[in-house]
């Protein structure tokens, strides 16, 4: 979870999305606490795919990370940065040979920032 300096809040995490088994999900409030926008993300697997944290970057952007399922590699590292009306700009993924418990989170780079990850999609520490 994370608020921006409009006091708009952001939580991601994943929903059920019929076919495409579990998805990112990301929601943004406005300070009411009123639903702005709802993005969600599934993986070129068309499986299982969560978010487990999200950062804000310095214009508005938001990044959200997870696991997500890339059929023939497995689980991997999945990143998506959204613009401040939840238009995804991108989607970078990392095939590493296992997942670890903290990924650079390629918005933040500049800031030298990481984002936290889980171990594995089925191990996953609870937000």
């Amino acid at each position: 979870m994370a608020m921006d300096s409009f006091g708009n809040v952001y939580v991601t995490g994943e929903s059920y999305g019929g076919g495409t088994w579990y998805d990112y999900a990301t929601v943004k409030y406005d300070a009411s606490g009123n639903q702005i926008w709802i993005a969600r993300y599934n993986g070129p697997g068309n499986d299982a795919d969560y978010a487990y944290a999200l950062a804000l970057d310095d214009i508005g952007n938001i990044c959200v990370t997870g696991g997500s399922y890339g059929g023939g590699t497995n689980f991997d590292f999945a990143t998506v940065k959204y613009d401040p009306a939840g238009h995804q700009i991108w989607v970078t993924r990392y095939n590493g040979r296992q997942m670890t418990l903290m990924a650079p989170n390629p918005c933040l780079r500049r800031q030298r920032q990481y984002l936290r990850h889980g171990r594995k999609p089925h191990q996953r520490d609870i937000l």
